[in-house]
């Protein structure tokens, strides 16, 4: 390989790591012209592809790299990217298989023939994909998202206690790491702890607030918690309403109205606070879709909370009546628009981390 050559070689790794995918094709399709068989020209020429969405392209080069370089295993792993990027999982479990028989002391290979095998999606693969990543973290125990990956396996498998200690010991390694932050929130949410769900959900907004699972599983813990602190509240309405016929200065209704302020206060504050708001100011894709819902939902909120409250306390019961009903109906309008988002949200968490 020339000195010119292998600059050039060098530089579009730099430009790899730098994400300027387009550059590393207009730099590399003149030298493909000149050395179509040179191997690294080919990966870089691949990866670049594939980024920018030439699924095509970047699998007719990584099917080159094989042919030109069979004995390697990235070029075998690079094949196995490609096939993935136009959806060829069958392709993409054999070539990452085969790197890993030319290289069985090699993590990475360990590591895409599980990622690989998971991402599939087939009935019974989680199995011998956690068994790939259990070898990869053998091999580089230090590498987080290997222990993430694993995580992701167990889940899938049902085993959700490891899981979430896979999760745990890959954010230990590193807890800048998104992924892992995102299924362990993601594993809270589905084992109902909708606390520590929370806790993720604020995480991985402040450590990766462009991505769209963040915005989902942050917005999500909200709607789960505001899901059902209004239907608590719909309940003591529902119960004021039973009770409407009662003296004006009856203890129980006046607890009851006073109780269910008190959630309507909890609901408005947390809307207000821990919603979207927070969202809006880092993630742009979805300002004005989340500012539109919160105006809506604190508008419905205020008149519930204020029909509610003159329910509460009216001197007439015909008054009382048709003031908690309002309330009522309000609500149903309020919880209508947080299962949307919820229902919303099912479609994700079952695409991004199912059964």
């Amino acid at each position: 390989m020339s000195g010119d050559l292998s600059l050039e070689i060098e530089r579009a790794a730099r430009l790899a790591d730098l994400g300027r995918h387009q550059e590393i094709v207009t730099l590399v399709t003149p030298l493909l012209a000149a050395h179509p068989d040179q191997p690294d020209l080919l990966k870089a020429a691949s990866q670049a592809h594939e980024q920018l969405g030439h699924s095509t392209t970047a699998l007719a080069l990584a099917r080159h790299l094989v042919a030109v370089d069979p004995g390697a295993a990235a070029s075998h792993i690079r094949l196995a990217y490609a096939a993935r990027g136009v959806e060829d999982h069958r392709l993409a479990v054999a070539a990452a298989w085969q790197a890993v028989r030319l290289d069985p002391s090699s993590p990475v290979a360990h590591y895409a023939h599980g990622d690989h095998l998971l991402f599939a999606g087939e009935d019974g693969w989680a199995a011998p994909a956690l068994a790939a990543f259990d070898e990869a973290a053998r091999l580089n125990p230090a590498a987080p998202q290997t222990h993430n990956m694993r995580g992701l396996a167990l889940s899938r498998l049902g085993r959700r206690h490891e899981a979430a200690a896979a999760y745990k010991h890959a954010l230990a390694l590193d807890p800048t790491c998104v992924e892992a932050s995102i299924n362990l929130g993601v594993l809270n949410l589905r084992r109902g702890r909708v606390g520590r769900a929370a806790q993720m959900g604020l995480a991985v907004v402040r450590m990766d607030p462009g991505r769209t699972e963040v915005a989902a599983l942050y917005e999500a813990v909200i709607c789960v918690l505001l899901w059902r602190l209004h239907w608590l509240q719909l309940l003591l309405c529902v119960v004021l309403l039973a009770v409407t016929g009662e003296e004006p200065d009856d203890p129980r209704r006046l607890l009851l109205g006073a109780a269910a302020c008190g959630v309507w206060v909890l609901v408005v504050a947390i809307t207000v606070r821990l919603g979207p708001p927070d969202l809006l100011h880092h993630v742009g894709g979805v300002v004005r879709r989340s500012r539109d819902w919160q105006l809506v939902r604190i508008v419905l909120l205020a008149w519930s909370g204020g029909a509610l409250l003159a329910g509460a306390f009216a001197p007439q019961p015909a008054a009382s009546i048709a003031l908690a009903t309002t309330a009522v109906v309000l609500q149903w309008a309020v919880i209508g628009a947080v299962l949307n988002r919820c229902v919303r949200f099912v479609g994700w968490i079952r695409d991004h981390n199912p059964r």
